[in-house]
């Protein structure tokens, strides 16, 4: 699946729990949030793609600065009421 042909949400916050049984990610854009379960393997495997994705785009694109990020910024493509 080519997810740069998918319509896309920009999450301004991602908030992630887990209980027991699974994990789940809360993906908040504007006032509404979705949130996604997963097992624990299927949340070990996340967290391993994305580590690996965001050093493929370090090395190729850019260094990513996150120190400047806070909670409840707004993603300057998300779209305004």
């Amino acid at each position: 699946m080519d997810l740069n042909k998918q319509e896309k949400t920009m999450a301004d916050v991602i908030l992630v729990s887990y209980n027991p049984a699974f994990f789940m990610l809360g993906m908040q854009h504007g006032e509404s949030v979705s949130v996604y379960t997963t097992t624990p393997e299927g949340a070990k495997a996340f967290a391993e793609n994305l580590t690996k994705r965001v050093a493929e785009y370090e090395s190729t694109i850019r260094k990513i600065d996150s120190s400047g990020l806070q909670l409840g910024t707004v993603s300057p493509i998300q779209p305004r009421k």
